[in-house]
């Protein structure tokens, strides 16, 4: 919980500093989803749970979770900064 809490509020910190930066909507949510699926995955590394073999690799269920974390947050800014793009394109 400690190292949870702490990465969570370093997160908070990191958002809040970026948000006068950033002005496409979604994009800081989609950040937090990144940084929240990284640190997942590093701390399910020192947990001992069931891992499961996939195409040869053993990940632990929170692990796949947290990678698919991270992979929905990067299609997220992708995917909002195109819709933004093209919704003030015509403009």
């Amino acid at each position: 919980p400690f190292y949870e809490s702490s990465l969570s509020a370093l997160f908070a910190l990191i958002v809040w500093n970026l948000q006068k930066r950033i002005k496409t909507p979604g994009t800081l949510f989609f950040i937090m989803i990144i940084l929240n699926g990284i640190a997942r995955y590093f701390i399910e590394k020192i947990r001992v749970n069931i891992a499961y073999d996939i195409v040869g690799i053993k990940m632990t269920q929170a692990e796949i979770i947290a990678i698919s974390l991270v992979i929905a947050g990067i299609l997220g800014i992708f995917l909002s900064r195109k819709f933004v793009k093209d919704k003030y394109k015509d403009t």
